[in-house]
């Protein structure tokens, strides 16, 4: 017998309903369960718990009024996923990344196009649940807004579940994305949120935020071990921005003493307890000489100087709360970066919820203009690192089929092409950086452009494997392969993608 699939989607609002929701395709198909929460006017997790308590469903798929999917299919594909995961069209990754795709509602899309990702947590517009797990986990009912599906996701997950993404053609058609997020039921949310899943990493939601790195286990996230391995063991540490305190926990290992300024007060609750002291507030506003008169022998300012309005009069703050040995260690992400302009090759900056085009940077920084910065401000740069992601490898979402392949050469001629983020000491000194002291020496453009080579190799490789070869797709990434370091093996695999799908699908 097929496996059951029952659709359950709770509206307020009937026009809405009709004109988004109703409008899917392939609803006939299926079994489809509408509530009126007009009439309930009940929380949403309490609504799916009362439901899911008495369906005989193999799927239960959770989807807001104000979603759209277009593929004919995809309830069908669906009856064929794993019953041993959750899947959603969107969510986010380990490395914050948004994977999967949505189209939002001014015809933009977010996310990766990746089917079949591992994701941390998934989007409530349409959480997909196999019964082996709505069977024995219920919705937390503290949580509304999208808390209750990224709780879901992590609890599944704590169970033995997975969580991956799952590719359809859908559209997000809610002109209203965050909620009312100023309640005092929601604040109370939040807050419990936080406190459950502290140890989790990423979290990540569209009504709050926070830099995922900062929920990341330092061991396992190449930034935040650079930063560790700059920082002295037993240093008096300022920590500028220590979120819910992750990074404080393996400081305090190190045998250092923390200090944190922290300007959200939610997550400054959470990592007080690890401080010897604990100062809330935009550190652009307060009075460091009075808030802090103290000196420390390292001030961690990791993903923070991009969100200030005049970084330069922050770092002429922190000098003065510097021992005489004392140094700044920084983390600044590269708006360099390849992927950001292959996407203005296109014409597009568009800003997202998180990484290099984030949208609460003020600020952005080439190695350059980090140069300048430091350099105007008296400190030298030492100790330069560089963490790197492939130029298709980030969250910003660039099509290949669309580039031009030249444009691909000429930006891996860049030793920076490939730098997500710099991670560095800051000394106070007179002496000013060249752009020369900070040239990565390894950097070879023929080594690079045969990993890139590789890399499309194994892309096309992948997109002749898929159930339904996706001939274009391989195509685009064997002649990638080709323009920048070209092999027998690319040619082959260009050949290959203008035989007919049968035989593609034979050879396969």
């Amino acid at each position: 017998m097929a496996p059951r699939v029952e659709v359950v989607v709770v509206y307020n609002e009937p026009d809405t309903l009709e004109n988004v929701f109703l409008r899917s395709s392939g609803l006939d198909r299926t079994r489809v369960s509408l509530i009126d929460n007009t009439v309930k006017g009940r929380s949403l997790p309490a609504i799916f718990n009362e439901h899911k308590s008495t369906s005989v469903a193999d799927w239960l798929v959770f989807c807001h009024q104000n979603f759209r999917v277009f593929d004919a299919d995809w309830l069908e594909r669906i009856a064929r996923l794993s019953l041993e995961t959750c899947y959603g069209p969107i969510g986010v990754d380990e490395s914050g990344r948004f994977v999967g795709r949505i189209q939002q509602t001014d015809g933009t899309f977010v996310g990766l196009p990746v089917d079949g990702a591992d994701a941390v947590v998934l989007d409530e517009q349409c959480l997909i649940v196999p019964r082996p797990v709505y069977s024995t986990t219920d919705f937390d009912e503290r949580f509304a807004f999208d808390l209750y599906a990224h709780d879901y996701c992590l609890t599944a997950a704590c169970a033995g579940f997975r969580v991956k993404t799952f590719l359809m053609n859908c559209q997000h058609r809610s002109t209203l994305v965050t909620g009312d997020t100023k309640r005092r039921t929601y604040l109370d949310a939040k807050r419990t949120f936080i406190w459950k899943h502290r140890y989790k990493a990423p979290l990540f939601t569209t009504t709050f935020q926070w830099r995922p790195k900062y929920w990341s286990v330092p061991n396992e996230n190449e930034t935040l071990r650079t930063e560790l391995a700059l920082i002295p063991e037993g240093s008096r540490v300022l920590e500028v921005g220590p979120a819910a305190g992750h990074v404080t926990q393996a400081l305090k290992r190190r045998g250092c003493e923390v200090t944190g300024l922290e300007m959200d007060a939610a997550l400054a609750s959470l990592a007080a307890p690890l401080c010897r002291r604990m100062v809330v507030g935009n550190i652009e506003n307060l009075d460091l000489d009075v808030e802090l008169p103290e000196v420390f022998d390292v001030i961690l300012c990791g993903d923070v100087l991009e969100h200030m309005t005049n970084p330069a009069a922050v770092l002429q703050k922190l000098k003065r709360h510097l021992t005489l040995t004392g140094h700044l260690v920084v983390s600044l992400p590269n708006v360099a970066h390849g992927s950001v302009r292959l996407r203005l090759l296109e014409g597009k900056f568009t800003y997202g919820k998180e990484g290099l085009l984030d949208a609460t940077h003020l600020r952005f920084f080439t190695l350059d203009s980090i140069r300048e910065l430091f350099n105007r401000n008296g400190f030298e740069i030492q100790n330069l690192h560089r963490t790197r992601v492939g130029l298709f490898d980030t969250e910003i979402a660039v099509r290949p089929s669309e580039i031009d392949r030249s444009a691909v050469r000429r930006i891996l001629r860049d030793p920076e092409a490939t730098t997500y983020q710099f991670v560095f000491r800051a000394v106070p000194s007179g002496r000013s950086n060249s752009l020369a002291d900070l040239r990565d020496a390894a950097f070879e453009p023929a080594r690079e452009r045969q990993r890139f080579a590789t890399y499309s190799l194994k892309k096309s490789w992948g997109a002749f494997h898929k159930g339904v070869p996706d001939l274009i797709d391989a195509r685009t990434w064997a002649r990638l392969s080709l323009s920048t370091a070209p092999s027998l093996k690319a040619a082959l695999y260009w050949m290959v993608s203008f035989l007919p799908p049968w035989i593609v699908s034979f050879l396969a």
